[in-house]
């Protein structure tokens, strides 16, 4: 859209990674040199770490269009996956997914494929991206892999993110101390750099004259912090703002009008507006919040004081009104019971005595007297009798029969009855 308006052959800041458009400074020269140097020297591991965006695919790539034919390669671009998946990308790259098919080993077929190659002359590379989402298990397969001892035929070349460096100390490392490995690491662009890069880009580009303003170059650095996926989608953006205006170069308004489309919308924020009428009830002062209550454990123990008032109450009005009414059936029972009895049995006659008492009793008659009263007698005063003895159960409907009260008063004392 804007290549036109500034006189370029392509667009120089394209997000995905543009081998012919690949910058390389000091620091990303250096880790390429690594890499290279662990695949043409006897290296088992090449591992390359860096930030986000900071362009490791784009010397993943650049090492893969500089081998020779005599190499054959893989790339897994995304591992996290089952082992048995990871193996079938491997094997059907290069050619020998049919015999793990049925049912053979990996570890025992990839070797004889390395031993075949080796004979050929041939070199195999594995490289695996996104390194940090690799399962452990297939990590600590490819370890065993070194241990092949064949004539560096094979080398592996794992890019991941910066957590993966802690996963080669915990992980590779322990099980690969006897072995060769090289770790190349990609740092940020500083503002010397970040200027180059830009510069460089537009040139490659088709870019006759800088179009960027030193100021502007500053405002990237800041935004991108020297990551160059950042820069190549700002100075896109800014170029396309600029584009908009009918500008031939950059300046520093320019380049922030192209990044707020870059930035996620804020959200309204509404702030709740209360009457001042409201904020003075509410907001009392302190002596005037704790004047209903001074101290919270008084407070406590009048809540549990007002529990014990409530449960006391329900049992006044729940459980006693039963306990009458139960004590009331009982009276009655008693009552009727001493109405089915034979008459003699209920009532002491003058003539009866201790000496009248039969042999077999067991109980002593002075016992059977007690338990046979069937009143009291009742205190001056008073219409309710009083408990006498022990199985005496009060009966307000029944009266006290003067000549038993005689008899059990004599027997109390021992007195026996004139003739």
């Amino acid at each position: 859209m804007y290549c036109q308006h500034f006189s370029l052959k392509k667009k120089p800041f394209q997000i995905s990674s543009d081998n012919e458009l690949l910058w390389l400074g000091n620091k990303h020269a250096t880790a390429l040199k690594l890499l290279k140097k662990g695949i043409t020297e006897e290296y088992d591991l090449v591992a390359l770490t860096g930030d986000i965006g900071t362009g490791k695919t784009s010397l993943m790539n650049e090492i893969i269009h500089t081998l020779d034919n005599q190499t054959l390669f893989v790339k897994i671009g995304d591992p996290g996956f089952e082992m048995h998946h990871l193996f079938k990308i491997i094997s059907t790259a290069f050619g020998f997914e049919n015999h793990y098919k049925t049912g053979g080993e990996f570890s025992t077929e990839f070797f004889v494929f390395l031993k075949t190659a080796e004979e050929k002359g041939q070199k195999i590379l594995v490289l695996v991206d996104e390194a940090q989402r690799i399962p452990k298990r297939f990590l600590k397969e490819i370890a065993t892999w070194s241990g092949f001892n064949l004539n560096h035929v094979l080398t592996v070349i794992l890019v991941g993110q910066l957590e993966f460096q802690d996963i080669l100390s915990t992980t590779l490392e322990p099980a690969l101390k006897n072995r060769n490995i090289v770790h190349a690491f990609l740092e940020h662009l500083d503002e010397e750099e970040t200027r180059t890069y830009i510069n460089k880009r537009l040139e490659m580009a088709g870019a006759t004259r800088k179009i960027f303003l030193l100021a502007a170059v500053h405002e990237v650095f800041k935004y991108s912090k020297g990551i160059p996926r950042l820069i190549n989608i700002s100075c896109d953006q800014a170029l396309l703002a600029a584009f908009s205006k009918d500008m031939k170069i950059i300046d520093v308004p320019t380049f922030k009008q192209g990044i707020k489309g870059l930035e996620l919308p804020a959200l309204p924020f509404k702030k709740k507006v209360i009457p001042k009428e409201k904020i003075q009830t509410q907001e009392k002062p302190l002596h005037q919040k704790n004047q209903r209550f001074p101290n919270k454990k008084m407070a406590g123990l009048a809540l549990a004081c007002c529990l014990c008032l409530g449960i006391a109450y329900l049992f006044y009005i729940g459980y006693l009104p039963f306990a009458m009414e139960t004590q009331q059936t009982h009276s009655q029972v008693n009552m009727n019971s001493r109405a089915n009895q034979p008459k003699e049995a209920n009532t002491l006659t003058p003539d009866t005595s201790l000496h009248n008492a039969k042999p077999h009793d067991s109980k002593p008659m002075e016992q059977n007297l007690t338990q046979e009263i069937p009143a009291a007698v009742p205190e001056p005063g008073n219409s309710a009798p009083r408990n006498m003895g022990l199985g005496y159960t009060p009966d307000p409907l029944s009266e006290p029969e003067p000549d038993a009260i005689i008899d059990w008063l004599m027997d109390k004392k021992n007195i026996k009855p004139q003739e």
